[in-house]
């Protein structure tokens, strides 16, 4: 071998890496993208991959998941092919697939370099990852959702069964609650009270703030000792 064509494969490989390096780079940057629909995700990653194969314009994807198929422009059948499955939460969902549309020289893995395949599977495995988690935050939205509506619905249920029994206790927990969101400052509630004509300082929400204000300090020194001399 001549040292020309050593120093063309070093330099060849080292593109290859490089070229692979700022793939998985973007390739993370992609699948954390919140503002992102699974499916667009899907269509620039194979996109991406293209330019991270040896021979770009000649490389074609397919990635099928469940019942979709995401491809790009040429991709045809028939050919050699990397393919590599999909799994989330151990459950096979899909494939991803490379192929050239040409003959290319030959490499470790038919046409295809091992290192090419190793990204392939590195792809696979993070789409993977990706679409498990996708799918567990899917399910606690939602059950969040079901159980905000639970506890919302019960405490409706509650207070109106008080309003029809119970008018009058009603009025007076309406008032109370009322009052405590007042003095918390918010201008709502102070709102809603003058509309219901509703005293402000009414004399049981003023034992209600003093049963609920604590005690000074001089005060309980001066009960605790009283207490000890009877």
């Amino acid at each position: 071998m001549q040292p020309s064509d050593h120093n063309y494969r070093i330099t060849s490989a080292l593109e290859e890496r490089q070229k692979e390096i700022a793939f998985l780079h973007d390739f993370e940057d992609l699948l954390h993208d919140q503002t992102l629909l699974k499916e667009d995700i899907f269509l620039i990653v194979i996109k991406r991959m293209q330019k991270a194969w040896q021979f770009p314009e000649l490389c074609e994807v397919r990635l099928r998941y469940r019942d979709k198929t995401y491809e790009t422009g040429g991709y045809l059948e028939d050919m050699p092919l990397l393919s590599v499955d999909l799994i989330a939460g151990e459950k096979i969902v899909g494939d991803i697939q490379v192929i050239y549309t040409a003959t290319v020289t030959k490499g470790e893995v038919g046409p295809f370099l091992k290192q090419e395949k190793r990204l392939l599977e590195t792809i696979a495995f993070r789409l993977g990852d990706f679409i498990f988690n996708h799918r567990l935050k899917k399910r606690l939205e939602k059950k969040k959702v079901e159980e905000a509506v639970k506890e919302k619905t019960e405490w409706r249920i509650v207070v109106d069964m008080i309003r029809k029994t119970d008018p009058a206790l009603f009025m007076r927990l309406l008032r109370k609650m009322l009052h405590q969101l007042n003095w918390k400052g918010i201008q709502e509630a102070e709102v809603l009270l003058k509309e219901m004509s509703i005293d402000l300082k009414g004399d049981e929400e003023r034992e209600t703030e003093d049963e609920n204000r604590p005690l000074q300090k001089g005060l309980f020194t001066t009960m605790t000792i009283t207490s000890v001399r009877s």
